[in-house]
């Protein structure tokens, strides 16, 4: 009896982890549509106010976006200045708040950048970014 109760608790935990772990991918797969369609109210939807974007490249790690408004501003100069960019994602791993995944950035006909990102997410929304150049 003890053995069913414990695998009954385990499969039960594992469930609401399978759960949680689609939340946060159609978080992510949201995001990146709302994104790649340039709609910054939409995208700020699903950041936290809190939202940090960091760029990490060998031994530096900077803090390039500092709260939900840094990246409105952001957003909005980036893509006036690239009016065609898209991201694709590729190769996602999901750790239980966070998610790892191959970005590539198209620039239309003038080109493209791929880095690793890790996304963390908390309450329902991205919390921290990181980008590994």
């Amino acid at each position: 009896m003890k053995k069913s109760l414990y695998f009954i608790f385990v499969l039960l935990i594992g469930l609401e982890t399978d759960a949680q772990i689609s939340d946060n991918e159609k978080i992510l797969r949201d995001y990146f549509e709302v994104y790649n369609q340039h709609d910054i109210e939409q995208v700020l939807e699903l950041v936290s106010n809190e939202v940090r974007i960091y760029s990490v490249s060998s031994d530096t790690v900077t803090v390039d976006i500092d709260g939900k408004e840094k990246l409105r501003n952001w957003l909005s100069d980036y893509f006036r200045d690239l009016p065609n960019v898209t991201s694709e994602i590729s190769q996602l791993n999901v750790v239980g708040g966070r998610i790892s995944f191959k970005e590539t950035a198209y620039w239309g006909k003038s080109g493209e950048q791929s880095s690793l990102a890790v996304y963390e997410m908390k309450d329902g929304r991205i919390n921290r970014v990181w980008y590994y150049y």
